[in-house]
């Protein structure tokens, strides 16, 4: 196993504040996704021979059934693969394997561990490439969030990579398909980070109501756990 990550994404510090509207809606992001050029659009339809996976999902260890079970709620029509993966696991190891993976389509979207869909998705918007940026301005593009992966471009770039930093590996990639939209908890409604033991209630519930995305470490991702069943499936 490789060297652990040696920068992730910051927490925010506001993460247990409300996050306020501005500019960045629902209407926005379907507007810059219809925008996106057809060449980078993966192809949902079914290949005429044997159908390769288009959206590989990672899970933390245990959670697996969860993250299936709400991502078939939010995205029903598109087949998944799932992905077991330990929170230290370096992105380029996960990409690595995924890149040799033959059931798994030339360009597919990746889903890092762990993102949780607040509310039904659709398989365009997810290729739409983003970067997060936290309270104080940082802007971080290995993030949690969705992102479209292709095999020979990616595969290409860690070949060449010299750095074991993940961020300046995605920072490159993302960057080369144009200019990212920048997503942040305070702003819009886009994601919130929960990356303590111990989240505001308040502000989970907040996320699930009105924003695309939770994204969680496993600390976060086990104390929500009860709210996300609770909450998106009434258990």
């Amino acid at each position: 196993m490789g060297k652990k990550i040696k920068k992730k994404l910051d927490e925010p510090t506001a993460v247990q504040e409300t996050a306020v509207d501005n500019d960045f809606s629902e209407e926005a992001q379907d507007a810059i996704v219809k925008t996106m050029a057809a060449s980078e659009v993966v192809d949902t339809k079914p290949v005429e021979s044997e159908q390769k996976t288009i959206l590989v999902i990672c899970s933390y260890p245990g959670k697996e059934e969860l993250v299936r079970k709400i991502w078939d709620k939010m995205l029903p029509v598109v087949d998944k693969k799932i992905v077991s993966v330990e929170e230290d696991l370096p992105i380029q190891e996960i990409l690595a394997d995924l890149i040799i993976d033959e059931s798994v389509a030339e360009k597919f979207v990746f889903v890092p561990a762990v993102a949780i869909p607040c509310a039904p998705v659709s398989f365009g918007e997810l290729q739409m490439p983003i970067v997060f940026k936290d309270a104080k301005g940082g802007l971080h593009y290995n993030n949690r969030l969705p992102v479209l992966i292709d095999k020979e471009v990616m595969a290409i770039q860690l070949g060449e990579e010299k750095t074991e930093d993940p961020e300046m590996l995605m920072k490159k990639y993302i960057t080369s398909r144009g200019r990212a939209v920048e997503a942040a908890f305070k702003e819009g409604n886009f994601v919130t980070p929960v990356l303590r033991g111990n989240p505001c209630e308040h502000v989970v519930m907040e996320a699930l109501i009105r924003k695309k995305y939770i994204v969680a470490n496993t600390a976060g991702l086990d104390a929500i756990t009860p709210l996300l069943l609770q909450t998106l499936f009434d258990e």
